[in-house]
């Protein structure tokens, strides 16, 4: 908008790094006409104003200063740099001069402090929103009466030397979720350890104490206080919208707002007791620990035994990394949907009128290995179309307003010197693609460019 008004030009300071989900706003290697500029992990330390009285337009000595900020693990929090840092760099501050309006749109944490201490929904004593805890004293990563089954995991068949492994994720056909990252937690698990990986991870005593994302245990990060990130345990009278979960924060908040009117209108009932909804979050924590890439993030003692299987770990030289790798990343893929797992679960049990998620039917499976009396899921309709077809079309639309070109099938511009130097994310060129997942209707193109329209002009 600030273009289209006839601004110069933009600069835009955010802390995160250029590739950070939290930055995904900001991850467009073009913008229109080239009349913005990014400055990641930068943080505004000096705002220097011009005072001249004179009404002129000299604007010379509007100045910010952004210095370089990265995220400090140890301290869990952005740590400016020092001029130690830059002279190590060989490099200074960013001066930007010739400001004439600075928008702050500052990020936030949910701030709790008018309640009482016994309503606050998070530990106080805690300063980060991962989840804290010691492991109980009989937990292993591997259950033994599931061990005994043969091939419960799939990892001792021989598909861990071949490209079959991922046929059960791609050929798209439905999959039981849990299981198969289950069985991929398991190939990686045996390409560090080899083949008695079991015994050797069951016997590796976990740290006294563990951190757990909450990316890797949604909706369970705050233990004793929050029940499905949302009812108070103290009081199950408090409940609270604070779910950042997901990457898709309106639906999420529409969930979480029908959970607690599910709950309020006792058409849904919580646990009677506190110690329940504990123990449930405990065990989300647990199960996710289950899993080699989350327990090496979370669990000194289990990293340190990773890194002894290594050649070179800081050159991550592993006799196995070609097969690390790969079970490695078809693992992380399907732990980024996790997420979206835990809130189909509760988008079923709350009745919400659609879910990531469907009950799976492991009859239908001819892959399965065990029988078993636990729910199985396997990712729905509705998820395949929000999140497969809809995350396809936008890395199209992306890949187009990344290099400012048109598509193959836009001949109307084909022939245009500064072909599609207008776009923007308002000018989405296949819009005949998009249609309402419950009513079928398409949505409506501009008819003309998002940078034509006056303020008068009728969009449709």
């Amino acid at each position: 908008m600030a273009i289209k008004e006839g601004v110069n030009h933009i600069y835009i300071t955010c802390r995160p790094d250029a590739n950070s989900e939290n930055a995904e706003g900001l991850t467009s290697t073009r913008w229109p006409y080239d009349k913005v500029t990014i400055h990641s992990e930068t943080c505004v330390t000096d705002v220097t104003s011009n005072n001249n009285n004179n009404n002129s337009n000299d604007n010379d000595s509007n100045a910010i200063t952004l210095t370089k900020c990265q995220w400090c693990y140890t301290e869990r929090k952005y740590v400016l740099w020092d001029e130690g840092d830059y002279k190590t760099e060989g490099t200074s501050p960013i001066v930007v001069n010739n400001i004439d309006t600075v928008i702050f749109c500052t990020g936030y944490e949910p701030n709790f402090r008018m309640l009482d201490n016994t309503l606050y929904p998070y530990n106080q004593s805690n300063t980060i929103r991962d989840c804290q805890f010691q492991v109980p004293q009989k937990w292993t990563m591997h259950d033994e009466q599931k061990d005994n089954n043969m091939n419960i995991d799939g990892a001792d068949t021989d598909t861990d030397t071949d490209d079959s492994s991922s046929e059960s994720s791609e050929d798209g056909d439905d999959y039981d979720i849990e299981e198969w990252i289950s069985s991929l937690s398991c190939k990686l698990s045996k390409q560090y350890f080899g083949e008695n990986y079991r015994q050797i991870e069951n016997d590796i005593t976990p740290s006294d104490y563990v951190y757990t994302p909450k990316w890797y245990a949604p909706y369970a990060n705050h233990l004793d206080t929050l029940y499905r990130g949302t009812f108070s345990i103290k009081n199950t009278n408090m409940m609270y919208i604070v779910n950042q979960e997901t990457d898709t924060p309106l639906l999420e908040t529409d969930v979480t707002s029908w959970m607690i009117a599910k709950v309020i209108s006792k058409q849904a009932l919580l646990p009677d007791r506190k110690e329940d909804m504990i123990n449930e979050n405990m065990n989300i924590n647990l199960k996710a620990m289950k899993c080699p890439i989350v327990r090496y993030e979370v669990d000194h003692a289990y990293a340190k035994a990773i890194d002894s299987t290594y050649i070179n770990p800081d050159t991550e030289e592993h006799i196995n990394k070609g097969q690390i790798d790969k079970f490695d990343g078809e693992l992380s893929d399907e732990l980024y949907e996790t997420n979206k797992l835990t809130l189909g679960k509760y988008m079923i049990e709350y009745d919400y009128p659609v879910s990531f998620i469907d009950i799976f039917d492991s009859a239908d499976d001819h892959t399965a290995t065990t029988t078993t009396t636990t729910t199985s899921y396997c990712y729905s309709e509705y998820h395949n179309t929000i999140v497969g077809k809809a995350d396809k079309e936008h890395e199209k639309a992306h890949l187009m307003l990344n290099t400012l070109k048109c598509g193959d099938d836009d001949n109307e511009n084909k022939d245009n010197e500064n072909n599609g130097f207008w776009r923007t994310f308002r000018d989405h060129p296949h819009t005949d693609n998009f249609v309402s997942y419950f009513t079928g209707l398409k949505s409506v193109p501009l008819s003309k460019h998002w940078f034509d329209y006056n303020e008068d002009d009728k969009m449709w």
